[in-house]
C-alpha cells in the first residue's frame, strides 16, 4: 500500500492536484450566484460537488501521510494543507461556518512553489515592512497635526461641503484618501477657495506617501523575493555540488577498483609466468 501511495509525489499528480483545487474554488465562486443559491435542486447539486471535492482532498492528505509518515507534518506548509483540509470538514457541518469553505484555496499557495516563496518573501521581510509602516504612520500623523489645526474650521465657514480637518480621525482619513489618490484634486480645489496655497502642502504629502513611502514597501518586498530566490538557487547549486562530489567519489572508488583489479591480473601473470619458467627448467 505504501508504494502505491508513493504516487503522491509524482509531478503529474500533484499538476492534476492543483488543477482540482483551481477547480474546486472556481466551482464555490459559482455557488454564490442567484441562479444556484435561489435553486434548491442547484444548490443541492453544488453542495454534493463540494463535498465530493472535499473527499478527494481528504483521500490525497491519507496518502501522503501514509506514504511519508508523521514526517509529512514537519513540513510547516503541509501541515498548513492538512489543517486547511480538516477543518473544512467542520465548517460544511456547521450552519455558522458554511461560508469559509472557500478558505481551501489558500491550498494554492502550498501546492505553486512561486506562491509559496512570495509569502516566504514577505514574511522574511516583516520587520523592514514594519519600519516603513512606522515611518508612513508618523508622516500621516506630522501632517494630521498640522492640517488640523491650519484647516478645521473649513466646513463651519461654509467652504467645503464635507467635514474633512475638524478632528484629527477625520484628518487622517482625509489623508489616506490624498495618499490613494482618491478625489485629491477636488478636495483640493475646495480648500484653495480659503486658502489659495493649500496646494503647496497637499502636494507634498501626496509626494512624500504615494510616490516615496508606498515606492519603499514596494522595494522591501522586492528586496526579499529576490533574497528568496537567491538562497533557493544557493539550494539548488549546493545540491548539484553534492550530486557532482557523489559522482566524483564513485569514479574515484571504480578507479580504486579497477587498478586493484589489475594489480590482481599482473601478479596472476608473473605467477604463471614464474610457473611456466620452472616447468621449463
Amino acid at each position: 500500500l505504501t508504494d502505491k501511495c508513493s504516487i503522491v509525489e509524482d509531478f503529474y499528480f500533484q499538476t492534476f492536484a492543483v488543477f482540482l483545487v483551481v477547480i474546486n474554488t472556481l466551482i464555490l465562486g459559482i455557488a454564490t450566484m442567484d441562479f444556484v443559491t435561489d435553486h434548491g435542486p442547484t444548490w443541492t447539486l453544488f453542495h454534493q460537488i463540494d463535498m465530493f471535492f472535499v473527499v478527494l482532498f481528504t483521500i490525497e492528505l491519507l496518502m501522503l501521510v501514509k506514504y511519508r509518515g508523521l514526517r509529512h507534518f514537519r513540513d510547516l506548509w503541509q501541515a498548513f494543507d492538512a489543517i486547511l483540509i480538516l477543518s473544512t470538514w467542520i465548517f460544511l457541518t456547521v450552519p455558522q461556518l458554511q461560508d469559509f469553505p472557500v478558505l481551501r484555496a489558500l491550498r494554492l499557495v502550498v501546492k505553486v512553489q512561486e506562491m509559496r516563496n512570495l509569502v516566504a518573501a514577505l514574511v522574511g521581510a516583516t520587520r523592514r515592512l514594519f519600519a516603513v509602516g512606522l515611518l508612513l504612520l508618523l508622516i500621516f500623523y506630522i501632517f494630521a497635526v498640522v492640517f488640523t489645526n491650519i484647516f478645521k474650521d473649513l466646513q463651519e465657514d461654509g467652504y467645503t461641503e464635507e467635514d474633512y480637518f475638524s478632528r484629527l480621525d477625520k484628518t487622517f482619513f482625509t489623508l489616506f484618501q490624498f495618499m490613494t489618490l482618491d478625489s485629491w484634486s477636488g478636495v483640493t480645489k475646495e480648500i484653495m477657495v480659503e486658502y489659495p496655497w493649500a496646494w503647496l502642502p497637499i502636494c507634498a504629502f501626496i509626494v512624500v506617501s504615494s510616490f516615496v513611502v508606498i515606492n519603499l514597501f514596494i522595494a522591501v518586498i522586492c528586496d526579499s523575493v529576490a533574497e528568496v530566490q537567491r538562497r533557493d538557487m544557493e539550494e539548488n547549486l549546493n545540491q548539484i555540488n553534492s550530486m557532482l562530489s557523489m559522482v566524483e567519489e564513485k569514479k574515484e572508488y571504480d578507479l580504486r577498483q579497477l587498478e586493484d583489479k589489475i594489480d590482481e591480473l599482473r601478479e596472476l601473470i608473473m605467477e604463471l609466468r614464474n610457473e611456466r619458467k620452472q616447468h621449463s627448467d
